[in-house]
Parts: structure tokens; sequence; C-alpha cells
């Protein structure tokens, strides 16, 4: 029964390709006209009933506190005093509750420094939306790098990969041109890693993990492949042995 249910659900499938080639394409084109009606839900806490300890202990928290948002700023190839104007010039902007930013190896190591900037409202508050954009205009370039989810469009980057995956299967191509420079730039990913790891390692460490890099190397260089030897020399052995055994045995 089952199989003359399926045979008869690919005969129809079959027969009738272009009726189903067109019904899929039409879903395609809803699916992407839909892509920005489509409403992302974060919060897993929302399908608790309304009279559970959780939720009546969580929608307390939530009247009560408010959790503030917060972004922090990373400024390379700086100095110090240029770091510290910096931090100044944030503290003085509105819905900014304050910029943390001292000499410590925790805000400045070498000629990189880190500002943990403070607001006075949440991460989807229009005001602190805008002083944070205004932070990035201040601090734009090259040397800046920015970690915040403030004013971040979830639904924008899930369409964008949408389009991107949409383009893979349709398996549209880019320019060679474009396409090739792509591939250049993709392919200094890693030397570029190592370079950047290069440039921000401190050799002051060194003698404070002294113990934890000795142990580290020595069983990467040593133990490790002094095991493998034995394994392979073991191995070795028990072919030999085995191996004379079966030809003996045929």
């Amino acid at each position: 029964m089952e199989n003359s249910i399926l045979k008869k659900i690919s005969k129809f499938i079959v027969d009738q390709r272009m009726l189903v080639m067109i019904v899929f394409a039409a879903a395609c084109v809803y699916c992407a006209m839909s892509i920005s009606k489509v409403k992302v839900n974060e919060d897993i806490t929302a399908f608790l009933p309304a009279n559970t300890d959780t939720r009546r202990g969580l929608t307390i928290m939530e009247e009560e506190f408010t959790t503030f948002a917060s972004a922090n700023v990373m400024l390379a190839n700086t100095t110090y005093d240029r770091a510290k104007s910096v931090a100044d010039e944030i503290a003085e902007l509105p819905h900014v509750t304050g910029v943390t930013f001292d000499d410590s190896t925790a805000h400045f190591v070498s000629s990189a420094a880190l500002l943990t900037v403070s607001f006075d409202g949440d991460e989807n508050d229009q005001d602190v939306i805008d002083t944070m954009n205004t932070i990035r205009d201040m601090t734009a370039g090259p040397d800046t790098y920015i970690s915040s989810e403030i004013g971040q469009d979830l639904l924008a980057q899930i369409a964008s990969e949408m389009v991107g995956v949409l383009a893979l299967a349709a398996k549209i191509r880019l320019p060679y041109v474009l396409e090739k420079t792509v591939q250049s730039v993709s392919g200094i990913a890693s030397p570029l890693q190592l370079f950047l790891l290069g440039a921000f390692f401190q050799f002051s460490g060194i003698r404070r993990y002294a113990r934890e890099l000795t142990a580290v190397v020595a069983a990467k260089l040593i133990v490790f492949p002094a095991l493998f030897i034995v394994l392979a020399l073991v191995l070795l052995r028990w072919l030999k042995t085995s191996g004379a055994k079966i030809y003996a045995h045929l």
C-alpha cells in the first residue's frame, strides 16, 4: 500500500513536472518577498506559561531591573594619551554613563587600548543607538574595532545571508575580475591572522607562563612523537610476526 502511494506521488511529479516547477518557483518568489516580514524571537522564555514561577520571576526582573547597553571599543596603534583623550570625549556624549579606561594591562597593552563604554538605556533605545553611531563616527578608521550589539539588525543580517544562499543555489557567478579579487583576498586570511597574532604577541608573558609553556612544548615536540614512534615499532613487530604466521599457514 505504501509503495503504491509513493509510486502515485512520484508519477504525478514526473507527469506534471512543469506544474510542480511553476508552483516551486512561485513559492520561492513569495518566500523572497516575505523575508522582511519574518520576525525572529530570540527570547525562549516567551514560550513559558504566564503562571509559572520562572515566567513570573523573569517578568519581575524585567520590570524592576534594566540591562543597560555597553560597548567595547579597541584602538590599535595608538598611544595612551590619545586613547585617554578619546575616552574623555566619549564620556561627554549624552546617554553615556561612563567609560572604563586606565593604564592597567586590562585596558592598555603595548599600542592597543580597550575602552568599555556604558550607557543609560538598553540596546534597543533609539537615543543609545544614536550615541553609538556617534562613537563609531568619532573613532572610524582601520585601527578601530568595536564590539557591541547596539543597533544590530538581526533580521537584515538573516536576509543578506538568505540572499547569498539563494545566489549560491541558483549558481549565480560574479564577474571574473571581482571573483578573482575575492579569491585573492580570501587566500591571505590565514597569513594575515598569523601576522596580527605576531604583532600583538607579548614576550613579557613568557616568564609568567614558563611552566605551562614548557609542558605544552615538551608534550608536542617530545612526548607525542615518542609515543607514536613506540606505537609504530609495536605495530611493525606485530605485522612481521603475524605476517610470517599467515604466510606459513597459506
